[in-house]
């Protein structure tokens, strides 16, 4: 899913993880604009006990749940800004239309114009995957622990997921 070594890179990785709304929005907005990316390998199936792993797992479940613009609200989505699972809360919001509470740190308004705009996306977990893997993989390079000199790391440009064969 993450070209960062859980081992090397865990802390580096942990912060460089979606930090706002508008990171994934904006990963969500190109995938699905009219024109196709191509995708370079399938998206690793989803662990099924996701939902185990959110921020919100062992939190207050009613703050989730709070009225728009509210101070339970803006704490729901700075809960969620840093969680493991975001991508696969809103797929499932999306998916299955779920229209109350914060999901995957979106709003209900965030996602009911989503889907009015793009009725037709199903399923979203799909799409939203796709999205997950283009922004893990054009993340910076991890820093340098300990490379020999000879080994530059790479621009903050995306890094490509498959080697090219040399043409002949």
């Amino acid at each position: 899913m993450c070209p960062v070594s859980d081992r090397a890179g865990l802390a580096w990785h942990r912060s460089e993880r979606i930090s706002r709304r508008g990171d994934l929005a904006a990963a969500v907005e190109r995938l699905i604009s009219p024109v196709p990316l191509p995708l370079a390998r399938p998206a690793a199936v989803w662990d099924r006990f996701w939902r185990q792993r959110g921020a919100c797992a062992l939190g207050d479940r009613d703050r989730v749940f709070a009225r728009n613009r509210s101070a339970d609200q803006d704490a729901a989505l700075r809960l969620c800004r840093f969680c493991a699972v975001q991508t696969e809360y809103l797929a499932h919001a999306l998916d299955e239309r779920i229209l109350e509470g914060v999901y995957g740190g979106t709003t209900s308004l965030w996602r009911q114009q989503l889907l009015a705009r793009r009725p037709g996306v199903t399923p979203w977990h799909r799409l939203l995957a796709r999205a997950h893997a283009e922004h893990h993989r054009c993340l910076p390079a991890p820093p340098p622990h300990h490379r020999r000199p000879s080994h530059s790391p790479q621009s903050h440009s995306c890094r490509p997921t498959l080697r090219e064969a040399p043409q002949p």
